[in-house]
This record gives structure tokens, C-alpha cells and sequence, in this order.
């Protein structure tokens, strides 16, 4: 604080309490909670969703959202054409990327249809906002428990019914915290889970890259290159040397992680409940009224 006043007119208000949308609460001298319940209660109340009954997952194990149009009927889209959609999944993919992880899944599944959505679609859109019903207290905790960057990293192979594309997800921890994730369709068709595993290392790496890049305060920080090959193999080569590469020169150990510990499993798929809260948790997500 004393080297911005040097520079900047700062006016110093204390401990944080409010941040872009977050609750800020600090329980001890190296612990920091984050939440948004304020956030989500103003959310459900926009939509009209807070009579609803709740779920306890974000999305229904048997539904397919990577479907076409051709089976919605006129009163069907006479019907989407009412609802707020495309507000509705925007409000709650900001949710996602701030603080919610662990339904960040299964809002990419949701904005994949926000040109031209399907009552299937908002049906689903609508499970996910009783699920936040549930989880409103929620909060995310940073503390710190190590002095590293670890990335981990999750490919779903095959995922996309239509096109049979790959989802890749990956998290990055910064001293033991999550502070980066992220969950998308990968724009090539991995031939096989391991194509499609090296897809989804390559991207993990660029961002556990771009954390490190930060935290060094640098902009100088080497990134991998991303390929824009249109030959798949090539592509898929680009990455898996990508990440060769930095494993020979030590900037990278890479190891195993059983599917149990598999945090990235989160935003590639739908688990089923047990498994969905012990991950929750791994992302130091915690159910807490504090």
C-alpha cells in the first residue's frame, strides 16, 4: 500500500468485504472465502426460480444436449421464443468462471445452444438454477498448503454424440488453490483418448502458463503455441511435443492421477452424486454458513 501511495492517490478502506459480485471474507491470517449468494439469490429471483424445488446435482446423468433442431415443433419454438434463455445461461456462466467450478460443465453444455435454444435446453437450464437453490452458501476457500503450481487435466473422449468431439477440462492450482479452470469441446476429432488426453494437457498447460506468468509478474514467460493446422494429426503432434518438450526441460513433471482423485473429471462429464460432491470438494468448494 505504501509504494502505491508513492505513486497513486490510493485511499486505503480497510479489510475487503465486496469484490466485482463476490463476498469476501477473511477467517484467519492466511484464509480467504469467497461466495456469491447474494449473487445467485438475485439471479433466481430474476428468473422466477426460487419456489422450485431443488436438485442436488447441475444436470440430469441421461440428457443429451448435443442434439439438432429436427424434432422441435412449431409450439415448441413459439414457446423458446418467450423464454430468456440466453440471459438466463449468461448470468450463470459468470457464476461459473468466478466461483462455481463445479457446474462450469454443464453451463458450456448450456451455451452451446444459445443461438437457436430447444425447450430441452431450457428444461435443463432450469435444473441447473434448482441445483444453485441448493448450493447457495457455497464458498470457494483459498488457503494456502503448498508452494507450486499443479495443473490437472481430464479428457472425456468422444463425448459429443453429433460429431463425436472431445471435452477437455483442466484446473489449475496456485499454492494448493484453484485459481484458473476451465471446460470445452475441443475443436479437432481426437482419434483416440489418448489424442484426446494430450488435446486437453496442452490447453491445462497454457493456462497453469499463463498463472505462472502472473504470479512471476512477467510477460516474458514462454507459452505453447497453439496450432492452427487444419490436418488433425499434425495438431494433435503440435501438442503432444508441446508438452514433451517442456517436460525435458524440467518446467514440467508430469504423473498419473487415479480416476478417483481425477479433479478435472468435473468438467467433462456428469458424475454421479457421491462422486460430484468429493470432487466439488477437491476444488475447495465448501458447504459453510459463515
Amino acid at each position: 500500500m505504501a509504494a502505491l501511495s508513492r505513486r497513486y492517490q490510493v485511499k486505503d478502506m480497510g479489510k475487503p468485504h465486496q469484490f466485482l459480485g463476490m463476498k469476501v471474507k477473511l477467517v484467519a491470517d492466511d484464509t480467504v472465502l469467497l461466495s456469491q449468494e447474494s449473487y445467485i439469490e438475485e439471479v433466481l429471483h430474476r428468473f422466477a426460480i426460487e419456489a422450485t424445488r431443488s436438485t442436488q446435482l447441475p444436470m440430469v446423468a441421461n440428457i443429451h444436449l448435443d442434439f439438432t433442431d429436427d424434432g422441435t415443433t412449431d409450439d415448441e419454438r413459439a414457446y423458446m421464443v418467450k423464454m430468456p434463455y440466453r440471459q438466463a445461461v449468461g448470468a450463470i456462466l459468470y457464476l461459473a468462471r468466478v466461483t462455481r467450478p463445479d457446474i462450469l460443465f454443464t453451463v458450456g453444455q448450456l451455451t452451446r445452444h444459445a443461438s437457436a435454444p430447444q425447450k430441452m435446453a431450457w428444461d435443463a437450464a432450469k435444473y441447473l438454477f434448482r441445483h444453485l437453490r441448493a448450493t447457495t452458501v457455497l464458498k470457494m476457500k483459498f488457503q494456502p498448503t503448498r508452494d507450486d503450481i499443479v495443473v490437472a487435466t481430464d479428457a472425456d473422449w468422444a463425448n459429443g454424440r453429433v460429431g463425436r468431439k472431445s471435452v477437455s477440462g483442466s484446473v489449475v492450482y496456485l499454492f494448493g488453490c484453484p485459481v484458473a479452470w476451465a471446460s470445452k469441446k475441443q475443436t479437432i476429432v481426437a482419434k483416440s483418448s489418448t489424442d484426446a488426453e494430450y488435446i486437453s494437457a496442452n490447453n491445462g498447460i497454457e493456462d497453469a502458463l499463463m498463472v505462472q506468468a502472473i504470479a512471476n509478474e512477467s510477460a516474458s514467460n514462454k507459452h505453447l503455441q497453439r496450432s492452427e493446422h487444419s490436418e488433425i494429426q499434425k495438431t494433435v503432434d503440435v501438442k503432444y511435443h508441446a508438452v514433451k518438450d517442456l517436460i525435458h526441460k524440467g518446467e514440467l513433471t508430469a504423473g498419473y492421477t487415479p480416476t478417483g482423485e481425477m479433479t478435472a473429471d468435473l468438467l467433462t462429464k456428469v458424475l454421479v452424486r457421491t462422486e460430484f460432491r468429493r470432487k466439488r470438494s477437491m476444488c475447495s468448494l465448501v458447504d459453510t454458513m459463515v
